[in-house]
C-alpha cells in the first residue's frame, strides 16, 4: 500500500512539474525507494556488533528480505526513466532481478538441506548482490551527473 501511494504521489508531481523535471522525479523516486530498503532490511536482519555481513540470518528473514527485495524490483520496474539514464536504468532492473532471483535458489537450497541450517551464503547471492552494488553506483553517478547534484540511491 506504501509502495502504490509513492507512485502516485510522484505521479501527481509529476504532472504539477512538466517533462522538464523527468530526471528529477526518476531520480527522487529511486532516491526514496533506496532508503526505504535500507531501513526496511535493517529491522528484517539487524546487523550484529561486528556488522550486518557477520549476521547469520534465518530462512524467514531470508523470505522477508526476498519480498521486500521483490517489491523494490516492481516499483523500481514500474519507472520511467528519463532517455539519459534509460540504459543503466535496465541494467540496474536486471540486476536487481538477479538478487531476487539469487535470494530464491538460496530458499530453496535450505528448504532442501533438511535441517534448514545456513552454513555458508551461496556463492550466487554473493556475486549477484556485487553485480547489483555495481550497478547502484554506477546509476548514482550518471544521475548525479545529469541533475548536478548529490545523489544517494542507499546502495
Amino acid at each position: 500500500m506504501r509502495r502504490i501511494a509513492l507512485l502516485l504521489a510522484l505521479v501527481l508531481v509529476a504532472a504539477a512539474c512538466g517533462g522538464d523535471d523527468r530526471a528529477e522525479i526518476y531520480v527522487s523516486a529511486i532516491e526514496g525507494i533506496g532508503r526505504a530498503q535500507l531501513v526496511s532490511a535493517s529491522q528484517i536482519i539487524p546487523a550484529t556488533p561486528e556488522g550486518v555481513e557477520s549476521a547469520t540470518p534465518t530462512l524467514a528473514q531470508i523470505s522477508a528480505l526476498k519480498e521486500l527485495r521483490r517489491g523494490a524490483l516492481e516499483d523500481v520496474n514500474a519507472l520511467e526513466p528519463p532517455d539519459e539514464l534509460a540504459g543503466r536504468h535496465a541494467r540496474f532492473v536486471a540486476t536487481l532481478a538477479t538478487v531476487v532471483a539469487a535470494l530464491d535458489l538460496l530458499i530453496i537450497t535450505i528448504e532442501t538441506s533438511g535441517d534448514g541450517s545456513i552454513v555458508l551464503t551461496p556463492a550466487e547471492v554473493i556475486a549477484a548482490q556485487q553485480a547489483f552494488d555495481g550497478e547502484c553506483d554506477a546509476l548514482e553517478i550518471e544521475a548525479a551527473d545529469l541533475l548536478g547534484r548529490t545523489v544517494d540511491l542507499s546502495c
